[in-house]
């Protein structure tokens, strides 16, 4: 060999003289695959404001070290980016189920993996308590009904925060407020109205896709928001949350679409009787069916106009609506209504206001069958009896409640008070914690000031405050 080829020859690395036998580069050696399976150490979280939560690690096929996750999570939590636990101590609130995507990454690829969280608050709330803001009225003491940007008529129902914006049914304007934030003053003016064309007009106009008639509560479930039009006989469903003046809705629950005026259609599984509470949740649309003394549940959100119910409580079947059952108005059971006003669900417990029977009743799993009977009443010491008190344990006609998953709240209408369970009560008769509206759980004075109100019938929780609909105005009561 020639001595001048010799030195390039020895130069060689190995790779080369491997490339230059065949053609084919040495695959490195440190190369590692793709991931194609990651799993969490719990896919579906159930969390508590201003707990530590315990670490949520990931396991994945394949070393990783690029972590993200969309969308972002809750405030207080974070994911370790090159680790991919998930830690921290939520700081808001968050009752509906949302659904996030963590991706586990490396130089040869990526897999995802979907969690589920939810948030639980507690509002600490004291008997007696002023409230800190007013909404619809420019002071604590006004109570004139108005129709602007700033003031309300009266009547209203459960109030709603999505996505936070506020939104305030005013159903003797037959309209609903919305506020692109929370209020911070009070007298705060709204951004859009729903259901009119114009902030100062309160008329019942004909139905259609954008009028409303005597609304009376809103829901949001993450995805979709609802109205209950209650002088339509109807639940109108928006699709999208709706965030501009005379939003069109997509659906009409209760009515064939989103034009046939009210009448009195037979009772079936696709009608209402004067609506008055809406809850959606898990999937689920719950309505209180007032007038028709039930409950009707849709087991999946409706995506046509008029779709059937699934399940009714409060009767043994669609076409029965007979107060308590045809019992007497007297003689309630755990499985029958007299006037029912509002439904709350987790998807696992469902709470309803039995307004007639001065009585709250819970179902401790959510029912899957006609005319089941709940498991728990509040207002009563049995399931038998409907009386009206004046106590700790007592009520009469609840027209609203909600609950934030931890603790229970109860418009007590005609004692013109607000009752709180720091806890959602199991057993019967169970005393309530404190009570916002009167000094004590003896009183039932009827005023417009700072920490009275008159004749409650509408409540919302959301992060660490309380909102109660009282007549002409809406309180805001914040946690101590």
């Amino acid at each position: 060999m020639p001595k001048s080829i010799k030195p390039i020859i020895l130069g060689f690395s190995i790779s080369a003289m491997l490339l230059f036998i065949t053609g084919c580069p040495e695959p490195p050696a440190n190369l590692v695959e793709a991931p194609t399976t990651l799993t969490y150490s719990t896919s579906s979280a159930l969390y508590y404001v201003g707990e530590a939560i315990t670490a949520n690690s990931p396991t994945v096929d394949q070393a990783c070290d690029d972590w993200s996750v969309s969308p972002d999570l809750p405030v207080g939590l974070s994911i370790d980016a090159a680790t991919g636990t998930i830690s921290g101590t939520p700081v808001n609130q968050q009752i509906e189920v949302l659904e996030y995507t963590v991706t586990a990454a490396n130089e040869s690829g990526s897999t995802t993996a979907a969690i589920s969280l939810r948030i639980f608050g507690n509002i600490s709330l004291s008997t007696n308590q002023d409230a800190s803001l007013v909404i619809g009225k420019s002071d604590f003491t006004t109570s004139t009904s108005g129709c602007t940007e700033t003031e309300t008529g009266g009547r209203n129902g459960n109030p709603v925060v999505a996505e936070g914006k506020l939104f305030l049914p005013d159903q003797y304007n037959s309209r609903v407020l919305g506020y692109n934030t929370i209020p911070v003053s009070n007298g705060a003016a709204a951004d859009f109205v729903l259901g009119q064309q114009v902030f100062d007009s309160g008329s019942n106009l004909s139905i259609s896709a954008n009028s409303l008639n005597y609304p009376v509560s809103v829901a949001y479930n993450g995805t979709a928001f609802f109205v209950v039009d209650s002088d339509n006989l109807r639940v109108l469903q928006y699709n999208t949350l709706p965030t501009a003046t005379f939003t069109a809705a997509d659906i009409a629950v209760g009515m064939p679409n989103l034009v046939t005026d009210a009448a009195a259609d037979p009772q079936s599984a696709s009608t209402l009787s004067y609506p008055m509470g809406v809850f959606a949740t898990q999937g689920k649309l719950i309505v209180a069916d007032t007038e028709n003394n039930r409950v009707l549940i849709w087991n999946s959100i409706p995506t046509v106009s008029g779709a059937a119910a699934d399940i009714v409580l409060g009767q043994q079947d669609f076409a029965s609506i007979s107060t308590n059952g045809g019992l007497g108005v007297g003689a309630p059971t755990a499985q029958t209504f007299y006037f029912p006003s509002d439904v709350w669900s987790n998807g696992q417990n469902l709470i309803v206001a039995d307004t007639g029977n001065n009585r709250v009743l819970i179902w401790t799993t959510f029912p899957t069958q006609n005319g089941q009977s709940a498991d728990v009443v509040l207002g009563q010491a049995d399931m038998t009896s409907a009386d009206a008190n004046l106590t700790s344990a007592g009520m009469n006609n609840p027209h609203a409640l909600t609950s934030n998953g931890t603790q229970l709240f109860v418009c007590d209408t005609f004692n013109n008070r607000v009752l709180v369970w720091n806890a959602i009560p199991t057993v019967n008769g169970t005393a309530a914690d404190a009570v916002l509206g009167q000094a004590d759980f003896t009183a039932n004075v009827s005023a417009t000031d700072v920490n009275r109100f008159p004749n409650p019938s509408g409540i919302h929780a959301y992060n660490n405050q309380l909102f109660v609909v009282a007549d002409t105005r809406c309180l805001v009561f914040n946690g101590q």
